[in-house]
């Protein structure tokens, strides 16, 4: 997903004991390869203060802790009252965060986590807690461990964390991968809101990321996409082909906006991914919307548009209108289409540069243009074209009575090399020639058997119409010497009697 350096950490038992290796992380086909150098143990502890620029404050930095109780036991006494900032960093936080165990710094107004793993968020119960008004989150998260399986480091943003620290005024989440961000309008002193590098999802659950942006509450750099491990989702070919992977956060986001803005009524759209890494996937269902036709505008880069059990008649808007030119599949299943424009199909699919499936299934559907569908095929094999369209066509009343149609029409399914279950869907209609049978077992060769243009008794007709012609014209030519020269016919003056 993302080429990054990481440190992979193993915890101990639950008193924040933490041992450390350095691991490398590279994301070529998405998967993590590690290098691991030796194992260190972490041990708790604070660093030497830093004053503040500007002020008398004390900053400090404490790493391998199980709780910001640590912090008390860990400080002397007499920096409690000058702690401004705090940083915590390599450390396994096993409590919840919460401002009560941080109320005896009074002037603490910047809280940093760094590199840690967070458990959650909790509302403060003390009145005297400190106004913490900066807080950044770096490379954190919440997975229980990292050890035992490969995969990102991820941190899921409560909604408790508006409630855990409601003063704050600058929020930054930096380099981090996160599941989920509510929207934090419960902080209404924020002034500042910072996303940097890592990923979040391309959901529409974070449209209000895209919202803030565009008016300027929050700035965002280099954020993608975030998308789960793989190997735990069980995401097939083609849903890895089709995927958010390094798909710039808000690119994302504008085009989950744009497909919703533009969805047919009664209908579900939305983005499942990019093709490419610049086009977007857009999915349109209007399944059961009771369409009596097919709609006029669906989103841009619509990949796959579900109109199963609705009413439609007709579908030659789909190879008409210039907003269904980037299908690659149509589900019409359970409508009542009974016919096909085999120019208007023809010419779609000649100008189609991806492949292209059509869903039929049970539909009023007679016959198809099969004499279009036999030429394409065979230019695509001529021309070696890689996208051969497919037909779904179980569950129709095919015409078995017009073997102008069946012969055609079953070499079309041949061609298709259909699953073999599915090929004996397609079956004759009812009051037909082999009704409700299976059309690719047919005997169609000898059921459609070609009559030969003559009968033999014709031949003998014509062979002997021919005969009396000739003998017919010899006799004129005969008749017309004699007159002329007066000359009887050779065989004539052979015969004794003349």
């Amino acid at each position: 997903m993302l080429s990054r350096g990481r440190r992979q950490r193993h915890y101990g038992g639950g008193d924040g004991s933490l041992l450390e290796r350095s691991v490398v992380a590279s994301s070529v086909d998405g998967r993590s390869e590690k290098k691991e150098s030796d194992i260190k143990e972490i041990q708790t502890a604070c660093h030497t203060p830093q004053i503040l620029e500007d002020s008398n404050l004390l900053h400090v930095e404490c790493e391998g802790l199980a709780s910001l109780q640590n912090v008390t036991t860990l400080l002397k006494k007499k920096m409690w009252r000058r702690l401004g900032s705090l940083t915590i960093t390599n450390s396994n936080l096993i409590t919840d965060v919460s401002l009560d165990d941080l109320v005896n710094y009074h002037v603490l107004h910047t809280l940093t986590f760094k590199e840690s793993r967070l458990r959650d968020w909790k509302l403060s119960k003390m009145s005297s807690v400190p106004r913490v008004r900066k807080l950044v989150v770096e490379q954190c998260w919440d997975n229980d461990t990292f050890l035992a399986k490969e995969k990102e480091l991820t941190l899921t943003i409560s909604p408790k964390l508006q409630d855990a620290f409601p003063d704050v005024e600058e929020l930054y989440l930096l380099d981090l991968f996160m599941p989920y961000i509510p929207e934090l309008s419960g902080m209404k002193n924020l002034k500042k809101f910072v996303i940097d590098k890592g990923a979040a999802k391309c959901d529409p659950e974070n449209l209000w990321l895209l919202e803030w942006y565009n008016v300027g509450k929050l700035e965002i750099n280099s954020t993608l996409c975030f998308v789960a491990d793989k190997t735990e989702d069980g995401l097939s070919s083609m849903n890895i082909i089709f995927t958010f992977v390094s798909i710039n956060l808000m690119k994302g986001l504008r085009d989950i906006k744009t497909a919703i803005d533009d969805c047919p009524l009664a209908c579900h759209c939305e983005i499942n991914g990019y093709q490419r890494k610049t086009e977007p996937i857009a999915v349109v269902n209007c399944t059961s919307a009771n369409w009596t036709q097919l709609p006029d505008l669906i989103p841009s880069h619509t990949r796959r548009l579900i109109l199963t059990n609705n009413r439609i008649t007709n579908i030659s808007k789909v190879f008409t209108n210039p907003n269904y030119r980037s299908l690659s599949m149509i589900m019409l299943k359970n409508n009542l289409i009974d016919h096909i424009d085999g120019e208007l199909l023809s010419n779609y699919l000649h100008n189609h540069s991806k492949d292209f499936s059509i869903n039929l299934i049970n539909n009023r559907l007679e016959t198809l243009p099969v004499k279009h569908l036999e030429r394409m095929y065979s230019d695509y094999t001529r021309n070696g074209h890689r996208f051969i369209p497919v037909f779904r066509l179980g569950g129709n009343p095919w015409n078995c009575d017009d073997c102008a149609f069946l012969v055609p029409f079953q070499n079309l399914i041949f061609y298709q090399d259909l699953q073999r279950e599915k090929a004996k869907e397609i079956r004759c209609g009812e009051g037909r020639y082999a009704e409700g049978q299976p059309i690719i077992m047919l005997p169609v060769r000898s059921y459609c058997k070609v009559d030969p243009l003559l009968d033999p008794l014709d031949i003998l007709n014509i062979c002997l119409g021919i005969l009396l012609l000739l003998f017919i014209l010899n006799f004129l030519h005969n008749l017309v010497q004699y007159q002329r020269h007066g000359k009887l016919p050779w065989i004539v003056t052979r015969f004794p009697c003349c």
